[in-house]
């Protein structure tokens, strides 16, 4: 509860105006953003894997940022690294302890690089993960991760040169 007769100034609303509605209007002009492409730039379409198998392809492609990863692969990354970041960080660790900042760091490269695959399955740039640093961004990430795969089209000569 603010004093009375003390005034807010200008300036301070026009910051808190930039914190809280500059993120919502970036997102909304992200979603006319154009794609970057046919959606067979960025490789043929992958196909759908277990859980073992899935955490197993992101690890091993954590430095890869090309390419494209199914849904299951994505969501199964996911649910392992939120189980492991929950389960073994958070309670075995400790957060404040640096083991667990580690282990967080370690697990969030290859969600990175499986969430920049999972845009590119959906015809999208991995640069749309750069909306999840604001809180209304990842709902719009959600969304996104969970659109099915753009399908694969065969251009003709023909198709390119008119």
């Amino acid at each position: 509860m603010l004093p009375s007769g003390y005034v807010v100034p200008n300036d301070f609303l026009f910051f808190m105006g930039l914190i809280y509605g500059l993120p919502p209007l970036l997102l909304i002009a992200g979603l006319f953003f154009k794609k970057p492409g046919d959606p067979s730039q960025f490789g043929p379409p992958p196909q759908g894997k277990s859980i073992a198998s899935a955490v197993l392809t992101v690890l091993r492609k954590t430095m890869l940022w090309q390419g494209r990863a199914t849904r299951s692969e994505f969501w199964w990354y996911f649910l392992f690294g939120m189980t492991v970041i929950m389960a073994v960080v958070g309670i075995v660790l400790g957060w404040n302890n640096t083991a667990g900042l580690i282990v967080w760091f370690i697990l969030s490269i290859p969600g990175f690089a499986v969430g920049t695959r999972r845009l590119h399955d959906i015809g999208r740039s991995g640069w749309w993960q750069v909306f999840g640093v604001t809180g209304t961004g990842i709902l719009v990430l959600l969304v996104l991760w969970m659109l099915p795969p753009v399908r694969q089209v065969e251009l003709s000569q023909v198709d390119v040169f008119e």
